[in-house]
């Protein structure tokens, strides 16, 4: 049997991160493991490099650290594994898409 899909869930609100977790958990599919829920974006580089999940989803807008650093941060490491990395937002931003959409 195969590893599970490691996620890390990234959210100022937690209420956010228990409602996915949740989600994912509630699929008859084993493969999902939600490793870690954080609420600001020096946690998640924290559990980044603790837990290397294979897939991270966070809100762009974290206190400390945005998503965009957050991703910045992963690049510049050159971590071996990088996770794959969907960042989400509550508002609209030409700038924001653009440069998330490019790194």
């Amino acid at each position: 049997m195969s590893e599970p899909i490691k996620i890390i869930l990234a959210d100022d609100s937690m209420d956010f991160c228990d409602c996915h977790t949740f989600f994912i958990s509630s699929f008859n599919y084993t493969g999902l493991e939600v490793v870690g829920k954080v609420q600001d974006g020096a946690e998640l580089l924290a559990q980044v490099w603790e837990k290397q999940p294979d897939v991270i989803v966070a809100d762009v807008m974290l206190p400390k650290k945005d998503g965009l650093s957050v991703v910045r941060a992963i690049q510049e490491s050159e971590m071996k594994n990088a996770p794959a990395v969907f960042l989400l937002s509550s508002f609209s931003s030409d700038s924001i898409m653009a440069e998330a959409m490019a790194l």
